[in-house]
């Protein structure tokens, strides 16, 4: 189901850090916020691109790949067959329409998810995100959340989730349906899959599958959301889907003893 359309280049041969940005990208991407963070980031960046690459883009990429009807079918193209993707620590696979408060919550996205051995999670919405499922939604007072979903928009995955999950990310082409058999893919965990509170992202376009510029994309190549979704809930036997949350990690609060 996957496109050979796409082409790989690489950008940059600097030395390689420790986490990959993939983020599919158009003229109007929000990414181009995230350079102002330069030299201090722990992540490399691919821009899977759909519209023209900019200067500004082959400047601070590492990589740009070309082409391609989704960024899971770039992934299924590249990631699983180049070495130069093999040993990236963890894999941030972004929509062109999400923004942070600072480009460094990335960093503190990846560290996070190293320090608690996280195999699939996401950053939670902000309040005035365009939110498709309440457990994405930031919960104040939380620092994450562990789940059994994490939404396909903004996923971050481990190096052996990802090489786990290959044969289902190759035959994902609009991801509806991919983000609800994580759970089961990965053996059902009871605390790798979560949802980071303490760390908020600003998704700025609302999902129409109707009249939506990618779901227009989709549906001139003949693909049927809906048939992705049935295809993907059918290879693990389900009907339905009940989204849970499986665990809490709150924050500390304290009381002090004031100066008087």
């Amino acid at each position: 189901m996957s496109s050979s359309a796409s082409q790989l280049r690489v950008c940059k041969k600097s030395e390689k850090r420790e986490n990959l940005v993939v983020v599919r990208a158009g003229t109007q991407s929000k990414h181009k916020s995230w350079f102002s963070q330069a030299e201090n980031r722990n992540w490399d960046l691919c821009i899977a691109a759909y519209e023209k690459i900019s200067d500004e883009d082959l400047q601070n990429a590492e990589f740009i790949i070309e082409g391609g009807l989704s960024k899971w079918t770039v992934l299924a193209d590249h990631f699983y067959s180049n070495d130069v993707f093999s040993d990236y620590e963890y894999f941030f696979i972004l929509d062109d329409d999400i923004t942070f408060n600072h480009a460094s919550n990335i960093n503190t996205l990846f560290e996070l998810s190293k320090k608690l051995e996280l195999s699939v999670s996401q950053a939670s919405l902000s309040p005035n995100s365009f939110a498709s499922w309440r457990v994405t939604q930031n919960q104040p007072g939380s620092v994450l959340r562990y789940t059994n979903f994490v939404e396909c928009m903004a996923p971050i995955f481990s190096n052996l989730a990802i090489k786990k999950l290959q044969p289902y990310i190759s035959k994902a082409i609009s991801g509806v349906g991919l983000d609800v058999i994580f759970w089961d893919a990965l053996g059902r965990p009871a605390n790798s899959i979560a949802v980071i509170d303490l760390i908020q992202m600003h998704h700025t376009m609302p999902v129409d599958k109707n009249g939506g510029a990618f779901y227009q994309h989709l549906t001139k190549n003949g693909i049927n959301v809906e048939d992705e979704l049935a295809f993907f809930m059918g290879l693990f036997d389900l009907t339905e889907f009940e989204i849970q949350t499986l665990g809490l990690v709150t924050r500390k609060e304290k009381i002090t003893i004031p100066n008087l």
